[in-house]
This record gives structure tokens, C-alpha cells and sequence, in this order.
């Protein structure tokens, strides 16, 4: 009996350990502010937009402002689709998303013509 309470109490702390360092590992990515690393998965969590296969980036961050533009890769990613899935609303020649929350402001901008995403978001 004491073995069992042992084996469950062990197993219990392992979860408990794995969901902290998850839970850690969020919120690391979500308090960056450069682009260097984790620049997709920053964008994601601070706009719930999904950042879908690129084929080029560029990234810029100006005090606490960053601006990302993705070049979609149109083999794999249908820009209509994409369009409507992640809530985009077309505004003359492009579609166009923004949010603002406690933390963050932002607008993400999709031009379907150069299969081009761009975020502009600013850090509260």
C-alpha cells in the first residue's frame, strides 16, 4: 500500500513538474520582445492569429514596437483559406485583423497578392 501511495505520489509530482515548466517555457515566450527567438510563436500568442508556412521574414523592433513581415509559401498555404479561417476582414486591396488587450496593441495586415503577412505590434 505505502509503495502504491509512493508510485502515485511520484508520478503526481512528475506531472506537476512538466505542466510548471510548460507553463514557464509560455510565458518566456510570450514577455519577448526581439526578434531572435521564438518571433512566430510571440506572434501567436499575442494576437491568436496563426503564422502558417513562410518562406522568407524580416523583423524589425523599435523600443516597444516590433513589426514582422512573412512571405507565405503559397505551395502549401491557400491565402483565401487562411484568410477566413483566422478572421481576417477584407479592406480594399487587403485583409485586415487588429486587437488590442491589456498587455498588447496590434494589426496584422495580409495582401494576398504578394502572399504577404505583416504584424505591427506594440508593447504595452
Amino acid at each position: 500500500m505505502i509503495k502504491a501511495l509512493k508510485i502515485i505520489g511520484l508520478v503526481a509530482l512528475g506531472v506537476l513538474v512538466f505542466m510548471g515548466s510548460f507553463k514557464l517555457l509560455v510565458r518566456h515566450i510570450f514577455n519577448r520582445q526581439d526578434c531572435e527567438r521564438f518571433n512566430i510563436d510571440n506572434i501567436e500568442l499575442r494576437t491568436g492569429v496563426n503564422v502558417p508556412s513562410i518562406s522568407d521574414c524580416d523583423c524589425r523592433v523599435t523600443e516597444n514596437m516590433k513589426l514582422s513581415t512573412f512571405i507565405l509559401d503559397t505551395t502549401v498555404v491557400d491565402i483565401g483559406s487562411y484568410a477566413e479561417t483566422n478572421g481576417f476582414k477584407k479592406s480594399g486591396p487587403l485583409f485586415k485583423k487588429s486587437n488590442e488587450t491589456n498587455n498588447t496593441s496590434w494589426q496584422a495586415t495580409l495582401d494576398d497578392k504578394k502572399a504577404e503577412i505583416r504584424f505591427l505590434i506594440t508593447y504595452k
